[in-house]
């Protein structure tokens, strides 16, 4: 009878780490998509700076959008502007928004470019 006991609260312990595995893996995966998709839009916001590092915000800016790769995932591009008074260095933030368990969710990725 003790060895039933101390079988049925193993299997309670193996259960429950289970679902907890399961629920950080989600997460995982989520944080993970939110990554690539912020990297995407950095390495686009690059590909302009080199192209013209002095573009006005208006060009790099974006309004909150959805990925059409991930539909549940919005993002925004932000010029937060030149970091120094010779205009050699420019900051971009990439913030990506989503739901997770009915919580809003969000990942931000910022680089600083240098004018070469």
């Amino acid at each position: 009878m003790v060895a039933m006991v101390v079988l049925t609260l193993a299997l309670f312990a193996i259960i429950s780490v289970n679902a907890y595995t399961l629920t950080a893996t989600q997460g995982n995966q989520n944080r993970q998509i939110a990554n690539q998709l912020a990297c995407s839009q950095m390495a686009l916001a690059e590909s302009l700076l080199k192209i013209n590092f002095h573009a006005p915000p208006v060009d790099i800016n974006t309004p909150r959008m959805t990925s059409t790769q991930f539909p549940t995932f919005d993002y925004v591009v932000e010029d937060l502007g030149y970091e120094d008074t010779g205009r050699t260095l420019r900051a971009i933030r990439i913030r990506v928004f989503w739901q997770e368990k009915g919580a809003p969710r969000d990942y931000a990725l910022a680089s600083t470019f240098y004018n070469y």
